[in-house]
Formats: structure tokens, sequence, C-alpha cells
């Protein structure tokens, strides 16, 4: 059915190179999140450089967070782990609430500062 073809295509989009992409976007994420001014310069110069901006990196990381299951070793507790992790590096990149919104009612929703301006630093 078409649960198991949309399976098939995240596997073979992992196999592509997806899980790196993710844990890469994750790195980013929670670089961003240490708030350092210098940090944060670096890292906007090295987006701009690949000409990809911040929100690429956010829409990455979005979709690693909606994509956790609890089929891993780790269950239900592992997924809140991981989530939550995602969550912050997501809401430190500008994510909001309604982007943390989980169709399971797995994860709920977490609070951190507000949003990030991708053209600046502060």
């Amino acid at each position: 059915g078409e649960e198991v073809e949309e399976e098939s295509l995240m596997m073979a989009r992992l196999d592509a190179g997806l899980f790196t992409l993710q844990q890469a976007a994750l790195i980013i994420g929670h670089l961003w999140a240490l708030g350092d001014a210098g940090l944060r310069k670096r890292v906007l110069a090295v987006m701009h450089q690949k000409g990809a901006p911040l929100s690429l990196v956010r829409a990455v990381v979005l979709e690693y967070y909606h994509t956790i299951g609890t089929d891993g070793p780790g269950g239900a507790e592992e997924a809140a782990r991981l989530r939550a992790r995602a969550a912050e590096a997501a809401v430190a990149l500008g994510a909001s609430d309604e982007d943390l919104v989980v169709e399971d009612g797995g994860a709920g929703v977490i609070k951190a500062e507000p949003g990030v301006k991708e053209e600046g630093t502060k």
C-alpha cells in the first residue's frame, strides 16, 4: 500500500545520503543553539559560500524530527530523547511550536528561545 511505498522511498533516500545530511544539519543546529555570535557568523559565512540558507538546515532538522519512529532499539523512550534534541536544534534555527506538532502525539511541543533571523547573528 501507500505506507509501504513511503517507507521504501524513505529507505532509498537514507541510502542516498539523507542520514548524513540530517546529522550534519543537527550539528549545525546545535552549534547555532549555543548562541555564540562568532560561531553564528562563521556558520552563516559557510552556508552563504555553499549557497544554502539557514532555513534549509531548519527544514532538514524538522524532517528528521518528524520521521523519528518508536520502532528502534530504544523504543518510545529513545524516540522522545532524539525528538527533544532535534526540537532544540530546530527551535534555535527558528522553528515554531506548530512546526513541532507530531501527528501521533509522541513528542509534544518544546518551548525555547524565540526564532532566529537568517541575515544577522543577533
